[in-house]
């Protein structure tokens, strides 16, 4: 095994063209593939009928032609980019062995001219190979799809209900492990060798022969190595941000930005697992060809004339260029991702999307209703979303308050619309909760539309009517287009008819309809993207219905944790609740480890440095 584990930190000494040719490779993947795949994902569902995707229609969307013609083309475009990346790593290492070093333009076109390989007839078998068999070869990516990809319950359900289908799911995994040991030699048989593709399997098979065990053993202890080192830099991560944290920031605020970075650095080593899964494989099968191949005395085959560009050393002008080449696709990846996962893009899989928070009226049960305090709050304890109440005053500004008179909140028995800006702005919003907001004012809607645009947080915006209003729809599309803001907000109302005028005013702007009670096939109104229900008369074929109309269904208001668990189960789109950080555990729980939470709050309610040490070793490693 020492001589393995030599060999491959061979082939990766001064590799910078493989590393330049892993990055650019993964980065314009991201940024061509994944948004391809979408649009094409999207034309399929409109062809089909369908405008998502959930337990209940999938199959009916696979049975259609649309539907079969986007799975081939994905399963085409996945083999495809998976190939020319094990093909280009594969005559890398091929290369490296003859005492040769090739840049990652060289790289990049010997895997693409090899992978060319893949459409010809006899080949195309290959591409299923490659989307099912190889991935179960590379133990990073096995461990993201166990730690990120949760079955839905009810296949689970089913599935262990069903003694037979049971056996026949274990069978069939034990199968594909087996074919991925035995033909784990393919790609360097069909990229070195020129084999077809049952050439190849046939080739990787004698050559496996007698040496299986001993391949399994060492293809597991090069990835756990590498998997080794990755945790170690996560865990120096995670104890910096822990340090710094507890030392830094006061008060409880020190747990809310922890949780912040924890959060981000999970999303980083999923990403970073993700890059090195394919390279990680490809070093130890090439190692262990090499190996196998010295061992049978088996001279390896004359490498192909591929006509590969002339290499060239990287002096400042190429230099720059790669370095710009590589910002570029870095800006396009962040552009494209970073509105995908706030605006949900791949929403149209339901199975893909967990409901989104929004804090009823801000974070109300830590600061008072619908200030600013209470925006923060919510932005503060991981809401994605904030619910706010605007209303109209009397000379036409938009203030936001729940109730038609401000009573309740500030003290003063004064209508809404008998007031003016001048004299809401006088009022104290904060006093009625506690001392702590004394003080706080009554907020507008130009205030927290520039709060959340500055802070990256959507506004569920409800129109609240009290008769006496003019222009209530009109001045709120408006705000709303003055600052663009029309992809971060959904404007909803108890009145259809407010929702009717906005979309009158702009047809792109996402409106909710607020019901009370739902009965009966509401569900194609048109003026209504979404339907705001009260929990109560929430179903699972309600939510079925809803979304098979095209729609989104936010429910409300939702503080119970069984509740909060049915809602997530049942893939509700939106969960209004007056308790964020419940609601937020509830949902990420399925991806989230109870006493390592646990771990980080003992941590953070020491007194001292050394108490908060102690606790935390306690509760991450107690039996």
């Amino acid at each position: 095994m020492r001589s393995f584990f030599r060999e491959n930190f061979n082939m990766l000494k001064n590799g910078r063209g493989f590393f330049r040719f892993e990055l650019l490779y993964k980065l314009a993947g991201i940024a061509v593939m994944a948004p391809t795949l979408l649009v094409l994902l999207n034309g399929s569902l409109r062809l089909s009928g369908l405008a998502y995707l959930t337990n209940d229609n999938i199959f009916r969307y696979l049975r259609h032609p649309a539907g079969i013609l986007f799975v081939l083309c994905a399963v085409a475009a996945v083999s495809f980019n998976l190939l020319v990346e094990l093909s280009a790593l594969a005559f890398y290492f091929y290369a490296k062995q003859q005492g040769r070093l090739l840049t990652a333009r060289q790289i990049f076109v010997a895997g693409m001219k090899v992978s060319m390989g893949l459409f010809h007839p006899k080949n195309m078998p290959m591409a299923f190979f490659l989307v099912l068999v190889v991935p179960l070869t590379s133990l990073p990516l096995i461990l993201m799809y166990l730690f990120t990809i949760r079955v839905p319950e009810f296949i689970t359900r089913y599935i262990r209900g069903n003694t037979p289908l049971m056996a026949a799911a274990v069978a069939l995994l034990a199968i594909l492990l087996v074919l991925s040991l035995w033909l784990l030699f393919c790609v360097q048989y069909f990229t070195l060798e020129g084999k077809s593709f049952g050439e190849a399997c046939r080739a990787s098979i004698r050559l496996n022969r007698g040496r299986a065990m001993r391949t399994a053993v060492w293809l597991f202890c090069w990835q756990a190595m590498v998997l080794g080192g990755l945790l170690l830099a996560y865990l120096l991560f995670l104890g910096a941000a822990l340090l710094i944290s507890k030392i830094f920031i006061p008060g409880t605020g020190a747990m809310e930005v922890f949780l912040s970075v924890f959060q981000w650095l999970n999303l980083l080593a999923l990403l970073v697992g993700f890059c090195v899964g394919v390279p990680a494989v490809a070093t130890a099968a090439g190692g262990l060809y090499f190996q196998l191949k010295k061992e049978k005395k088996e001279k390896l085959a004359p490498l192909k004339k591929l006509d590969l560009p002339r290499g060239r050393a990287m002096d400042a002008r190429l230099k720059w260029g790669t370095m710009s080449v590589l910002a570029a696709l870095a800006v396009m990846n962040a552009g494209y991702i970073w509105p995908s996962m706030d605006r949900g893009t791949l929403g149209v899989i339901e199975g893909m999307q967990k409901p989104r928070i929004t804090a009823h009226r801000g974070n109300s049960e830590d600061a008072p209703e619908n200030t600013m305090a209470a925006f923060q709050s919510a932005l503060d304890a991981g809401a994605d979303m904030v619910e706010l109440d605007v209303q109209q005053l009397g000379d036409g500004s938009l203030i936001i308050m729940h109730d038609s008179n401000f009573q309740r909140t500030t003290g003063i028995d004064l209508n809404v619309w008998e007031a003016d800006a001048g004299m809401a702005a006088e009022m104290d919003a904060g006093s009625w909760f506690s001392e702590e907001f004394a003080g706080e004012p009554v907020p507008t809607l130009e205030e927290a539309i520039v709060f959340a645009k500055r802070n990256g947080l959507r506004l569920n915006i409800e129109l609240k009517s009290s008769g006496h209003e003019s222009s209530l729809a009109e001045s709120v599309v408006n705000m709303i287009e003055k600052y663009r803001f029309e992809d971060q907000c959904v404007l909803t109302s108890l009145q259809y008819s407010l929702l009717e005028q906005v979309k009158e005013l702009n047809p792109d702007l996402m409106t909710g309809y607020i019901l009370s009670v739902a009965y009966g096939p509401f569900y194609s109104m048109e003026a209504a993207d979404m339907f705001s229900i009260r929990s109560d008369f929430v179903t699972p074929s309600m939510v079925r219905a809803i979304h098979d109309n095209g729609k989104r269904i936010m429910v409300w208001t939702v503080n119970d944790e069984d509740r909060m668990e049915q809602m997530r189960e049942w893939r509700v789109d939106n969960i209004i609740t007056n308790n964020t950080l419940l609601a937020r555990s509830i949902v990420d729980e399925p991806n989230t480890n109870s006493a390592l939470l646990l771990a980080f709050e003992e941590f953070f309610t020491g007194d001292s440095f050394s108490t908060s040490a102690k606790r935390f070793w306690k509760a991450a490693f107690r039996p």
